[in-house]
């Protein structure tokens, strides 16, 4: 991830804010945070505080915590005690209109300042950016632009694969604007491009290689597997897909590979090594039942790594390999890569 300077700090002590940030991949996650400044350094409390913070021209230590869930179509007030009294929040695109509801009428309650992506916060003129099987090594990606309260971001581009992707970008600049205008903090607008050009989210639909291409997505619900089906549909049309999916044994497994029936031209059944996990027999007889793909393309590679270098090698140059199904079996992907790369990522 990179760290790149993007904002001046007009208050360099006494900055103290509590905020709100609704993670808005799915649109159901709440993360609470806080900023403390002590001794020239601030220091974040909040699941991915970092995303937001390295907009701003000071260092920081991240402590991670917990987060709480809000599930449609929840509007339980104890599911909705994350939202505090006078505390900011950002909500991102919420797709569960009785959660949208209970959001705003709580934080109407509590008096919180509100902004929305998709109200205050607008994604403008999107563009992908494709590679299509003739053009498999073309750029991926979005061009787009921001209006926010403070201004007009045009011009930007990210090369995080998903419209949603938008969403959460949209949703932690929003954030940053936030708390810069409650707490007094200059904000260089002009960072902001670069930093959303730079900025990477490992294992998020994050493309580890072009030829073939090998995509790490650590979807593990029906609808972030919707969300990285459309992700492949809008960047790589055209191009067969490869999938490995290994996921945890508490989740939908039919559910998510009722979703690439069709989709994919082989499929590869594999388990993380942790006691969760689903079997691989298991995952490989789920999409059986279902017919993930034709009974000849089925198959099941117990370890992980070895399931994803099995796939990688029988992919043609314009092929698409998708490794999927949990944050545990894009962790060990994600491992044995930084192995090979001497530990450095």
């Amino acid at each position: 991830m990179a760290h790149l300077p993007a904002a001046d700090v007009a208050r360099p002590t006494g900055l103290s804010r509590e905020f709100v940030l609704q993670h808005v991949e799915l649109g159901q996650c709440l993360f609470v945070g806080r900023l403390e400044q002590s001794g020239g350094a601030v220091f974040v409390e909040g699941l991915q505080a970092d995303h937001v913070l390295e907009l701003f021209d000071i260092p920081f230590t991240l402590n991670q915590h917990g987060s709480d869930t809000l599930e449609q179509p929840s509007s339980n007030p104890a599911r909705l005690g994350i939202l505090k009294a006078g505390v900011p929040v950002v909500l991102g695109r919420q797709p569960y209109a009785d959660a949208l509801k209970a959001l705003r009428r709580r934080s109407d309650e509590l008096q919180c300042p509100r902004w929305e992506v998709g109200r205050q916060l607008e994604v403008v003129s999107p563009a992908p950016l494709r590679a299509p099987a003739e053009r498999p090594d073309a750029p991926v990606g979005w061009r787009f632009g921001l209006r926010t309260p403070a201004g007009d971001y045009p011009a930007l581009f990210t090369p995080m694969l998903g419209r949603h992707q938008l969403d959460n970008l949209a949703a932690a600049v929003g954030a940053v604007e936030m708390c810069a205008r409650l707490e007094g903090l200059s904000l260089r607008r002009q960072r902001v491009a670069e930093c959303l050009r730079e900025f990477r989210m490992p294992a998020r639909l994050e493309l580890l290689q072009r030829s073939p291409a090998v995509l790490l997505d650590v979807a593990h619900t029906v609808e972030s597997t919707d969300a990285l089906l459309a992700a492949l549909q809008t960047h790589f049309p055209g191009r067969p897909v490869r999938v490995v999916f290994g996921c945890s044994s508490s989740k939908d497994a039919r559910g998510m590979l009722a979703r690439f029936k069709g989709r994919c031209v082989t499929f590869t059944a594999t388990q993380a090594d942790m006691s969760r996990a689903m079997p691989v027999d298991e995952t490989l007889q789920a999409a059986r039942d279902v017919q993930v793909a034709a009974p000849e393309h089925l198959k099941a590679v117990a370890d992980s790594r070895e399931a994803a270098q099995d796939a990688i090698e029988g992919a043609a140059p314009g092929d698409v390999v998708c490794i999927t199904g949990s944050f545990f079996t894009a962790g060990e992907i994600l491992g044995e890569r930084m192995k090979g790369e001497g530990g450095n990522g």
